[in-house]
């Protein structure tokens, strides 16, 4: 069987736009050696630790061993590619709450609480390409009037992270080598029933495109670890949690975690449902500020790149 590397047009899996912040040490970027240095990911936690890292375990049934993991990485890894292969362009429309938290009023700059909700048109874009370079997926957003909206762009208040549908793509076949994986074990999640519960941490030499942060006019790469809820019955993943592999001290990042909850959804004249995200929370500690965004997501539809959409 014939592999295709499905993978982002550009370097972004998340893209953070960091507001007017200055790097402690100018000319320094964090690097693959300095990030492993930091700290042990947190699939090396023991139970408790892990549980109290991420809370959104309680109830887990630990596992006893890692017996099932290389079956159940390879099961998801067949379903990820397959889906990829017949994923077409798609749009949706986007709703976003965006929330910044100051913490300390005496902050750099300065700071106030604010709040604001907006919607977009959410595009995931599926580039066919030969079997040597694989699939591309490009994600970005518009504003309703169809004009395409640059995260980097301050004035815009534009929601501060893309890339949610192909967070999935950390567990295909051409990526599963940049990541460690760990079966954590078993818990029930809704209407799901139990699920596997699989952790992951990027091994930062290994990652050919790591997640972007934009910074100032600057690209900074960050990688990730996180917490992926797998269905039992299909091997979908229904769930994601990221969090960044080490905080960044050096533009002052303490914390990038983003929840992703996968849905299934059918779509006219698509042979197959789509797991698709639903809703995305993001939080973001940096500096004395948090802010947050909630993404929901609803009426996918087909989207044909010259500008028209189907129904």
């Amino acid at each position: 069987m014939s592999t295709t590397s499905v993978l982002p047009t550009t370097a972004v899996v998340f893209v953070a736009v960091l507001l007017g912040i200055t790097p402690a040490s100018p000319g320094q970027e964090p690097s693959p050696d300095r990030y492993q240095s930091v700290a042990a990911p947190y699939l090396e936690y023991p139970l408790p630790k892990l549980l109290k890292a991420v809370p959104e375990l309680k109830g887990l049934a630990p596992a006893e061993n890692q017996q099932q993991l290389p079956v159940l990485l390879v099961r998801v890894g067949d379903i990820i590619q397959d889906s990829a292969k017949k994923l077409p362009n798609l749009t949706s429309r986007e709703e976003v709450i965006q929330t910044r938290l100051c913490t300390n009023p005496r902050s750099y700059g300065g700071c106030l609480d604010s709040e604001q909700r907006r919607e977009f048109n959410y595009l995931i874009l599926s580039h066919r390409n030969n079997e040597n370079t694989g699939n591309q997926l490009e994600e970005y957003r518009t504003d309703l009037k169809n004009r395409r909206i640059d995260p980097a762009d301050l004035e815009s208040g534009a929601p501060k992270s893309q890339g949610f549908a192909a967070m999935w793509l950390l567990f295909s076949p051409s990526h599963r080598s940049e990541s460690d994986f760990r079966y954590l074990g078993q818990q029930k999640v809704g209407k799901h029933g139990t699920t596997f519960i699989v952790a992951f941490a990027q091994k930062p030499d290994a990652v050919r495109l790591p997640g972007e942060i934009l910074l100032q006019g600057r690209s900074l790469p960050v990688w990730y670890q996180g917490i992926a809820w797998i269905d039992q019955s299909s091997s979908q993943i229904i769930r994601m949690r990221t969090d960044l592999l080490a905080p960044q001290a050096d533009i002052h990042l303490q914390r990038l975690t983003a929840e992703i909850q996968f849905g299934e959804v059918r779509i006219p004249r698509v042979a197959t449902a789509l797991m698709l995200p639903m809703e995305v929370d993001i939080t973001l500690e940096l500096n004395a500020e948090v802010s947050k965004e909630v993404h929901s997501y609803s009426n996918y539809r087909l989207y044909a790149v010259e500008t028209r959409m189907v129904p």
